[in-house]
């Protein structure tokens, strides 16, 4: 059974995505786009993904949790996790690892809490898109304890990655995918940095607007086993 999914989608929490992306539209255009699946990974927050979660269920595409932590290294990760449970710990090491710098909306844009029915029942009021206090090492044991997975978000850019802070992979990083940019031809990926060869790569939306989620023709393909879930898919050695 083959699978479709965008891995990295930001909603309205994100101060950088427009005010459209809520819970309702963001799943809606996923469907009209013909993806089976959608992940949320907003910048330094999990606030907006029990709405997504459990409005998920009540349309016909899955949803993966997860977010986009920034390091102490201003390095770009995503995190995914197959549940829930996972929140509140995660809420609360962020609240502890992120500056408390005010976000001025004016600015930097709004980060817009939403329920299940597109209702803002709040804002974020700390600056999301700050770096956290956690090092790149912290966020791979964020990600062991929750048993969830960590992916190295947009390798291929000239910030905010792993390749462009420190120029390689650390070896204590065990997992098997990195993700590089849409539309970023992995042939000059490999000629730049041939161990990245050595990984499978996620080729995502990072959207920020609706219009960005991928289309089913560019999105991640994978062929799943009968009662296999996404997480496990990701979780598997290769």
């Amino acid at each position: 059974m083959n699978k479709f999914w965008d891995f990295h989608i930001h909603s309205g929490l994100s101060p950088c995505a427009t005010e459209e992306m809520t819970p309702n539209n963001i799943l809606n255009m996923a469907i009209i786009k013909e993806l089976d699946g959608i992940a949320i990974t907003d910048h330094n927050s999990v606030g907006n993904l029990a709405s997504f979660y459990h409005l998920a269920k009540t349309k016909d595409i899955e949803f993966l949790p997860g977010v986009e932590i920034t390091t102490r290294e201003e390095i770009h990760v995503l995190i995914f996790f197959e549940n829930l449970d996972p929140l509140s710990h995660i809420e609360k090491v962020l609240k502890e690892k992120l500056p408390d710098v005010k976000n001025h909306k004016e600015i930097f844009g709004s980060q817009v809490l939403f329920d299940k029915q597109d209702k803002v029942i709040g804002e974020e009021e700390r600056l999301l898109t700050n770096a956290t206090q956690l090092s790149l090492k912290d966020t791979m044991n964020l990600a062991k304890e929750i048993d969830g997975i960590l992916i190295p978000a947009h390798v291929d850019r000239k910030s905010f990655s792993v390749l462009s802070n420190l120029g390689f992979i650390p070896p204590e990083f065990d997992g098997r995918f990195l993700e590089v940019s849409r539309g970023i031809k992995k042939k000059e990926l490999y000629q730049e940095f041939p161990f990245v060869k050595n990984y499978e790569i996620l080729q995502n939306s990072d959207a920020h607007q609706l219009t960005d989620i991928l289309e089913k023709k560019e999105a991640n393909e994978f062929h799943l086993r009968k009662k296999e879930s996404i997480m496990q898919a990701l979780q598997k050695k290769s």
